[in-house]
């Protein structure tokens, strides 16, 4: 696999990686770290996360809650967001395809795989479940008696204060689950939860970057801002110049350096 865009530093952009090389030397992820995708359905016949079956795949469980139906039912997303957040954090690594995730393991060399990802289908084609829906798949994943997923990545946000997903954001808490949250994409310093709030104290609240490795606006590229302040507590790349990752090619990205289909 290559790199994964400029995660590392290059003369382009030096400054706007998060050093990814130094890291693979102490640690590329490991199949017994669970993290959970919450988010569009993880297209997981991917060539960059299996064999094309679901029991060669490193998407090893996870549920449609939008459709109530097992993942593995579900073999066309309706969109390339959860499989592109996939591809970032797990997308095999040195395996000669594709991309390398962050935590994709080595499988040239160790035969690592990586940390397992689980698909949390919430959204459906940008549509998100009803709050109580949410609320479960959280538990659901943070329970010792469920999936007891490491970590859950939240690519959503909602301007609503509900009651049912803050107490499903402490549950996951207290189970010892750590929470990421994007900040949103709103370019303000508005209160979108579950990044941002009394709930900080709760969710590891993220922003983006851009080829700075400053807070990403619309000036730059891709035509969106990072929302910011807040309780938001660190930066990750956010833009098609330091990103690569895999899509679902029957619904793709307008993104060319997001052309890494299966």
């Amino acid at each position: 696999s290559i790199f994964q865009g400029s995660l590392i530093p290059n003369t382009s952009y030096p400054d706007g990686s998060i050093n990814l090389d130094g890291a693979w030397d102490v640690q590329t992820g490991q199949p017994y770290v669970k993290v959970g995708v919450y988010d569009d359905p993880i297209y997981w016949k991917h060539e960059d996360f299996g064999d094309g079956t679901f029991s060669g795949s490193k998407v090893k469980g996870g549920y449609d809650y939008y459709n109530s139906t097992e993942i593995q039912n579900v073999d066309e997303p309706p969109n390339s967001h959860g499989t592109a957040v996939a591809g970032v954090i797990g997308a095999l690594r040195n395996n000669g395809i594709g991309v390398a995730g962050i935590a994709g393991g080595d499988v040239d060399g160790t035969g690592n795989t990586g940390a397992d990802l689980y698909s949390m289908a919430i959204f459906n084609n940008n549509n998100l479940a009803p709050f109580n829906v949410v609320a479960n798949a959280i538990e659901e994943g943070a329970s010792s008696f469920g999936l007891g997923l490491h970590v859950q990545n939240h690519g959503w946000v909602t301007n609503i204060n509900s009651t049912e997903l803050r107490t499903a954001i402490i549950y996951g808490f207290q189970n010892e689950c750590l929470l990421v949250a994007g900040r949103g994409n709103g370019g303000a310093e508005n209160i979108y939860f579950p990044a941002c709030s009394s709930w900080g104290d709760w969710v590891l609240s993220v922003g983006a970057n851009g080829t700075t490795g400053k807070l990403h606006t619309s000036t730059t590229s891709n035509g969106f801002s990072s929302s910011f302040g807040l309780y938001m507590d660190l930066l990750a790349p956010g833009v098609t110049e330091l990103v690569g990752t895999t899509q679902f090619d029957g619904a793709p990205f307008n993104w060319p350096i997001c052309g890494l289909s299966g």
